[in-house]
């Protein structure tokens, strides 16, 4: 009798220490694409359910926020709710080889190409087992961009204040996430 009310304390006592990691991320879903975002951003996409409760929080309604992300192009728009930064994605059609079937020399190449949004960052490319990726830095922002099934995808993160490795680390980390449905 005595092993069992021990053996309930430490069973409650792992499923508290496992509480935070399975709410770290959040499994996104846009349709060919999903990533996940941390638990710490709230999330906002063209197709959220009527009731979710992040809509009351803002004031909002899911009319309202398809309406905003689509005016801007957006499939998904996230805010860090401590307030550091946002997160964008969006998506364009766009002619050229997928940037996963380039080199790395010919990846710094095409960061040349998006200059207008920046200039490559200290460490501009790296790769997930579906693409690979060029990170631009401009002002207060960092792109994020890939070319995967003639798009070009492109998350983007806006901070309030000045960037950090952090913020760079979390923006490659839901990049690397992405899931383009190629079944790989």
């Amino acid at each position: 009798m005595k092993k069992t009310p021990k053996f309930c304390a430490l069973a409650l006592a792992a499923a508290l220490l496992f509480l935070p990691m399975a709410a770290h991320a959040l499994l996104v879903n846009l349709g060919r694409l999903s990533l996940q975002a941390p638990a710490s951003f709230d999330v906002f996409t063209r197709d959220m359910r009527p009731d979710d409760p992040i809509l009351a929080l803002y004031g909002t309604s899911r009319e309202a926020v398809a309406q905003e992300l689509a005016s801007q192009g957006l499939l998904m728009k996230a805010r860090e709710i401590a307030g550091a930064y946002t997160l964008t994605l969006s998506v364009a059609p766009e002619a050229g080889p997928d940037f996963s079937a380039l080199s790395d020399e010919e990846l710094l190449s095409q960061a040349q190409a998006y200059s207008g949004l920046g200039s490559p960052d200290t460490s501009p490319l790296f790769r997930s087992r579906q693409a690979a990726f060029v990170l631009l830095r401009g002002g207060g922002s960092l792109h994020c961009l890939t070319r995967v099934g003639g798009s070009l995808y492109r998350l983007s993160l806006q901070a309030d204040g000045g960037l950090n490795n952090a913020m760079a680390d979390s923006l490659k980390t839901i990049a690397q996430s992405m899931d383009f449905g190629l079944g790989q």
